[in-house]
């Protein structure tokens, strides 16, 4: 994945249970509790996981992030909407979801919205020109339609059909025997930052193990590092912090990483000075809870980067 220079990549269908994040760090997502089924994920570079303010893990068909950037902050919220097969009632809730992840969102974020949204859009943007350019693919189903009327109603604009590509860069999924090809993983932006899409297309050489294809987009704004209140000569560990599972599970796995590199035949005072140097270093690379309250709510978690790239 490194080679295609991402910084932000959204994943559906992870199949994992429970929700939270790796002990790196570079992975949030959020799933069912018990069945291996849905489940969201965000995939982040170097850059944005030490740019990023905070996640919120909503339900196992929606995941957000939001993260420090030039000239305003950004949201990204990653979707894994109901396939055809679902009832009227589930999509319902799905965009009941989205509709409330974006009423708590910062009114000057930068929002992005990017998944799967098993919906066709089509090509014909007649009535449809500010949300969706002249350039999409194959023909518009109900779904579709409903997309359509979320992005209009939210004054979003669908990147994927702004650049005319060739035909292989704009369907984003294929049928197992290849005869039906559809493009239904879209990225969606603010109208008024469209001007800032460089590019959106779709990667068939990307080896990622799906019926889905890779789409990028590349967006040109800057992300900036994010840093923790307080100053880096503080070594204080806040241990309110690790009563969450989440965090604790991770301070625990990087904690034992440190301490794997020392020798139990060390005399007692290099022993304990070797301790003290692995529970210092965990606790420079740790996250600091914010009082951000778009981030700071149960089942949420909010973090601050400390770490310099």
């Amino acid at each position: 994945m490194k080679r295609f220079r991402f910084d932000v990549v959204g994943i559906s269908k992870v199949r994992w249970t429970g929700k939270g994040e790796t002990p790196r760090g570079d992975f949030i997502w959020s799933g069912e509790s018990t069945t291996h089924t849905k489940g969201v994920g965000l995939l982040l570079s170097a850059k944005a996981k030490q740019a990023m303010i905070g996640y919120n893990l909503i339900s196992p068909r929606l995941i957000s992030a939001r993260f420090n950037a030039t000239p305003f902050k950004i949201t990204v919220i990653h979707v894994y909407a109901p396939t055809s097969a679902s009832s009227e009632d589930e999509i319902e809730i799905f965009y009941d979801n989205i509709e409330k992840a974006l009423a708590q969102t910062p009114k000057k974020d930068i929002v992005i919205i990017t998944g799967d949204w098993n919906a066709k859009v089509g090509t014909d943007n007649t009535n449809w020109k500010s949300v969706m350019g002249k350039y999409g693919y194959g023909d518009r189903n109900e779904r579709g339609e409903r997309l359509l009327e979320f992005a209009a109603l939210h004054n979003l604009y669908m990147c994927n059909t702004r650049f005319q590509q060739k035909p292989s860069r704009k369907w984003t999924w294929a049928s197992p025997d290849g005869v039906h090809k559809n493009m239904i993983d879209l990225v969606l932006i603010q109208n008024r930052w469209k001007s800032a899409v460089a590019n959106c297309r779709t990667f068939q050489s990307a080896d990622i193990s799906s019926d889905h294809s890779l789409v990028l987009c590349n967006i040109k704004l800057k992300l900036k590092r994010r840093r923790c209140n307080k100053p880096h000569s503080s070594h204080r560990l806040d241990v309110n912090q690790l009563k969450n599972q989440t965090i604790k599970k991770s301070y625990q796995a990087k904690l034992n990483i440190n301490l794997q590199g020392i020798d139990k035949t060390d005399n007692i005072d290099e022993h304990a000075a070797k301790i003290k140097r692995a529970i210092e270093d965990q606790e420079g690379d740790r996250r600091c809870i914010t009082n951000d309250p778009h981030y700071n709510k149960d089942g949420q978690k909010s973090v601050d980067l400390t770490a310099n790239a």
